[in-house]
This record gives C-alpha cells, structure tokens and sequence, in this order.
C-alpha cells in the first residue's frame, strides 16, 4: 500500500513543479514585458528631452535682448505649437522651464546643453530653424538675437554661412 501512496505524492510532488515552472514562465514573461516598457518609456523620455532641448535653443534665440514679455512667451509657444502640432499649454510649460535654467545657468551654458542633447546634425539645423524663425517673428533679427544665434551654431558645430542659410530659409 505505500506504492500507491509513494506515487500519489510523486505525482502530486511532478505537478508541483509543473506547476513552479508555469509560475517561472509567467514571472519571466512579465520580467521581458517591464524591461520592454522600461525601453519604451526610456526611449520615450530622450524624444520628449530633445523637443524640449529645440524649444529651449528658440527661447535662448527670444531671451538674448534680456527682455521677454509674456506676450513674447505665449507667442513663442503659439508659433512651435504651429510646427508641432502640440498644445500651447504644454508648450508654455517647457518654454516657462527653458527660460528659468537660462536665466539661473546663462546663455552658453545652456547652449553647451541643448547641443549635447541634439546630437544630430539633423536636429541641430531643425533647431537653429526653429530658433531662427522665432527670431523673425519680432519684425527682423536684432544684433543681440544674431549672436544668440551664432552661439548656437558654434555650441551645434555649425559654420556662420551654413547659419545664414538657414536663417534665410526660415524667414522664407
């Protein structure tokens, strides 16, 4: 009688450790599915720092005469709202951060940052269009947005002529 015993236990102690195993497979998975998130959000968070690293090369272009308004402001969000296609008051929001690291950090400090995080020259041209554009919104470049501008593409490794093209392509 302690055979039949013995292999109830057995085979009860087999489904255990099916059992475990399933239980194993399923913590697996759900491990590979964080992970998966993790990159997702990750990668998510590089995107939305290198939009907010362009808006923040227009506000450096918008506060070089030390003056911005908040009318200017809520231009400046209207206008990347426009190319974006993102709501202005989220826009107001990185524009409202980006003008306070600037302010607390200082122009070419700021621009060391921006080109850090756009690190390709695709995004550093986009930028300096963005930023330029933003710049002819006031009616012209003044003098003190033009060397904010050539900031940006020396902290972006862009020659001036290459700068003054796109300059012109943006006020178009």
């Amino acid at each position: 009688m302690s055979e039949p015993l013995e292999m109830k236990q057995m085979a009860g102690l087999k489904a255990a450790i099916a059992q475990m195993e399933s239980v194993q497979r399923a913590i697996e998975a759900q491990k590979a599915v964080e992970a998966q998130q993790a990159a997702s959000d990750a990668a998510h968070a590089v995107e939305v720092a290198k939009f907010g690293a362009l808006v923040e090369a227009a506000v450096i272009v918008s506060m070089a005469d030390k003056v911005v308004s908040e009318a200017e402001v809520r231009a400046l969000a209207k206008g990347i709202g426009e190319i974006s296609g993102l709501d202005v008051g989220t826009l107001l929001g990185l524009v409202t951060a980006a003008s306070e690291r600037i302010g607390a950090e200082g122009q070419s400090a700021r621009a060391a940052a921006v080109a850090s995080q756009l690190g390709e020259d695709e995004l550093r041209r986009g930028a300096l269009l963005v930023a330029s554009a933003c710049a002819w919104l006031g009616g012209g470049v003044g003098t003190k947005e033009g060397l904010a501008l050539q900031a940006l593409a020396g902290a972006f490794g862009i020659p001036v002529p290459e700068l003054h093209k796109i300059m012109a392509k943006a006020h178009g």
